[in-house]
């Protein structure tokens, strides 16, 4: 898969113009770097659901 193809999947997208209409404005490498920060961080635990019933 190419990296472009798996920012597309990581975004969502449904169409790859869709992704690069938002990657073309910044050099690869910083994209590149970016995703990679956010990937790698520790997700955030999220707080259990509470039922308001």
């Amino acid at each position: 898969m190419s990296r472009l193809a798996t920012v597309k999947a990581a975004m969502g997208h449904s169409r790859i113009t869709t992704t690069e209409r938002y990657l073309h404005a910044r050099p690869a490498h910083e994209v590149a770097d970016r995703f990679t920060a956010a990937f790698a961080s520790t997700p955030v635990p999220r707080e259990p659901a509470v039922d308001q019933a």
